[in-house]
């Protein structure tokens, strides 16, 4: 048996399930881009980057079953700086250009136009990631707490509930890049996905509520 798997079948299982859903309204998007035709501007960008989504979630949501809590932490910033990215691309076609052309985009001018946007840049998180991904002291210290090889405990069960909602909401990012690029081009078919994208979003917005608070 996998670590955290009773608690993932069982105390987290209302995670999970929320979790299936926006995977599944992911592979939904794709398949609509695909339909649509991926010769139009930033559709084969956002197929590729609905395929990247969709296999680093469900590698998370495994590496976090096994209990190794810290490598899924280093796959959620990625994660975050993918959506990110996406959602950049996704409004600025002239950077898109650059982009495809093979040109860099520094961290630095995705974070001043997320923080323009007044979007949650999630920078103390970022930072918390940064500490594992560097092999900063703050994360060594409290690595032999939260290693795959220590046993389960309710501590590292707050960790992985909070990385899985974490989870959520940066997929749920991408799926929200997903819908606008697609949008123009559904008609009234774009009407059920973002009912279905919002009614995910009150089911997430309960979770956080829940545990968070």
């Amino acid at each position: 048996m996998e670590k955290f798997e009773y608690e993932f079948n069982g105390s987290l299982s209302n995670h999970i399930s929320v979790l299936i859903k926006i995977r599944a309204l992911t592979e939904e998007l794709e398949r609509s881009l695909r339909m649509a035709g991926d010769d139009k501007p930033l559709f084969s960008m956002a197929i590729q980057m609905a395929q990247i989504s969709i296999q680093s979630q469900q590698c998370i949501m495994s590496i976090l079953q096994s209990g190794f809590i810290s490598e899924a932490h280093i796959l959620l910033r990625w994660s975050l700086e993918l959506a990110h990215k996406a959602f950049y691309l996704a409004e600025d076609p002239s950077e898109y250009e650059r982009w495809i052309s093979g040109q860099e985009i520094r961290p630095s001018q995705i974070g001043n136009f997320i923080q323009n946007r007044k979007f949650p840049p999630w920078k103390s998180i970022y930072d918390e990631w940064s500490d594992i991904i560097h092999g900063n002291y703050r994360f060594v210290r409290i690595q032999s707490f939260i290693g795959y090889n220590t046993p389960a405990n309710n501590d590292q069960l707050v960790i992985v509930g909070q990385a899985l909602r974490n989870l959520m909401i940066i997929s749920h990012k991408m799926n929200s890049v997903l819908c606008h690029v697609v949008q123009p081009y559904l008609g009234s078919d774009c009407d059920i996905l973002i009912a279905e994208y919002n009614a995910l979003e009150d089911e997430i917005v309960k979770i956080h509520r829940e545990y968070d608070n």
